[in-house]
């Protein structure tokens, strides 16, 4: 008996001696780190830290949760997967903790999407599709440049609803959207007649520059084609030949305020309330105010409608248009239709702008 307890004593000794295992468990949300001298072939508890960052975004996205946050660190991305789709952001956030992705603070990070041509509808960064809905995502401090295509539609960041719901609370700040084909941003609803738009939208402090650059092009350099609750302000936006800012079939509840709008070419914004013969659509409650428009020779806002439809409660005040060397048909603010169709403007209020011509 005395042996024995002996032997168990020992055992209790060495035992104790021995540390604990006790493996790492990342806590939700987590913070994972991208670098281009990183690797996506890290494994373990520690992939994807700040000491073995992933190589690739897309690495980051799929295997981060809800409301994780991915840190780019300083650098060029030019290895967009899949190739001709653009990345793909598949993961939400909550209203209490936005799923994030972010250039590492004091840092430049790029996309760059030259040679990896975008398939028909695609953007370098797509937040979901047409049937799978993002909410509370937030895009901060990146650049986006370089955006090529071979098919007559893309954009630098795309967001979209379907004919069963909508990707919504989704947020642009800080980022610099530059050398796109056709689109800087674009924000649709593949049926804008539908209860399914995309909501909540806030672009801020952001730079969109020469978009629409493949010749040919004639898309705008940012769409909201079936959206609402949109607030777009303190950007710059420059270097589009064609429309700078769309607001479209059937988007309402919008403030554009606070943003410079430099145009050569044509107008700064357009407010296309139909872009369907059948049903009829309209843009409504919308204010634009507090924005500069510069331009020599162009159009500073268009009001108007291509089909059945319309524009109603619409307010443009405190804004300051330089649209020197206005000729022929162009002028500070104008309405205009298509005499083919049924359309009407109501409730249109512009007062306290100044137009110098």
């Amino acid at each position: 008996m005395k042996k024995l307890t002996t032997w168990f004593l020992l055992l209790l000794l060495v035992t104790s001696l021995i540390p604990a295992f006790n493996p790492i468990v990342k806590a939700a949300p987590f913070t994972w780190y991208v670098s281009p001298t990183g690797s996506d072939t890290y494994s373990g508890s520690d992939a994807g830290d700040i000491l073995h960052p992933f190589k690739t975004l897309q690495k980051a996205i799929n295997v981060s949760g809800t409301s994780d946050t991915i840190y780019l660190r300083g650098g060029n991305y030019n290895n967009i997967y899949p190739k001709t789709q653009g990345l793909l952001i598949n993961k939400s956030g909550t209203a209490g903790a936005w799923y994030t992705i972010a250039g590492y603070p004091g840092e430049r990070a790029v996309l760059n999407g030259a040679g990896y041509p975008l398939d028909l509808g695609y953007a370098l960064l797509r937040i979901g599709t047409t049937s799978t809905f993002i909410s509370y995502v937030r895009i901060t401090h990146l650049v986006i440049e370089n955006v090529t295509t071979a098919s007559n539609s893309s954009a630098g960041i795309l967001a979209c609803a379907g004919s069963t719901g909508a990707s919504h609370h989704i947020r642009i700040d800080n980022c610099t959207i530059q050398n796109c084909a056709h689109r800087g941003l674009e924000f649709w609803a593949n049926d804008p007649d539908t209860a399914f738009l995309v909501n909540n939208i806030t672009v801020e402090n952001c730079s969109i520059n020469n978009t629409n650059t493949k010749p040919g092009s004639k898309h705008e350099g940012v769409t909201f084609s079936g959206c609402e609750d949109i607030s777009f302000h303190d950007n710059i936006n420059m270097n589009c030949p064609k429309i700078m800012l769309d607001l479209a079939s059937n988007t309402k509840n919008g403030r554009i305020f606070k943003n410079t709008f430099i145009t050569k070419v044509n107008s700064a914004i357009k407010l296309d309330g139909s872009q369907s013969a059948s049903p009829a659509e309209y843009d409504s409650n919308i204010s634009i105010y507090n924005n500069l428009f510069s331009g020599g020779g162009q159009t500073g806002l268009k009001i108007g409608c291509e089909y059945t439809g319309g524009c109603n409660n619409i307010t443009v005040y405190n804004n300051i248009f330089n649209m020197y060397n206005i000729t022929g048909s162009q002028v500070g603010i104008k309405f205009e239709g298509n005499t083919s169709y049924t359309q009407w403007f109501a409730d249109i209020t512009i007062k306290y702008n100044t137009i110098y011509v």
